[in-house]
């Protein structure tokens, strides 16, 4: 129903598929259905209920990724804080909030996705940038020229083909 919520031109319709998709959250919250549900504009990202899903998101010793499990290497991503990110920039949802402090320090990686401005370059590899790059990504990204730059520098002296189709797409 997600998915279709936008073509329903019905209010009524629209407003049960919102009725019933807070009502599933708040019963059983599930984070792939929020993160869709706030995605698309059906339910507010704030609140209660937003608060699940930063909790959702916090680091968890027992919890391992798809990849993980079937490469026997560990993953250091973290997909349901790539979602909680995704939904901030979309939001612009101040990450310096107190709310997000338990993210700060997992890694570098999401130490510079938590704050690009003030994250220290030196420690920034180019590689990131394709990490996780939906078009709220890719946004922030844009904001600050000096990613740009580290990408073109670690492009002059690398071959990565990914990395170079990413840059045409965010800066072309």
């Amino acid at each position: 129903m997600i998915y279709l919520f936008e073509i329903i031109d019905n209010i009524k319709i629209r407003s049960r598929i919102k009725q019933g998709i807070t009502k599933s959250l708040i019963e059983s919250f599930d984070s792939n259905l929020y993160y869709l549900s706030a995605l698309y504009g059906i339910i507010i990202s704030d609140g209660d209920l937003f608060k699940k899903f930063v909790e959702a998101a916090k680091p968890s010793l027992t919890r391992t990724s798809f990849k993980s499990v079937f490469s026997g290497i560990p993953d250091r991503l973290n997909y349901n804080l790539n979602m909680l990110l995704n939904l901030c920039y979309k939001y612009n949802i101040d990450l310096n909030e107190k709310l997000f402090e338990d993210f700060r320090g997992i890694s570098h990686y999401y130490d510079w996705l938590l704050n690009m401005k003030e994250f220290d370059y030196k420690l920034f590899n180019p590689k990131w940038a394709n990490e996780y790059l939906t078009i709220y990504y890719a946004q922030e990204i844009k904001k600050y020229p000096i990613i740009k730059m580290k990408i073109c520098e670690y492009l002059k002296t690398n071959k990565d083909p990914q990395l170079e189709r990413d840059y045409i797409e965010l800066y072309c």
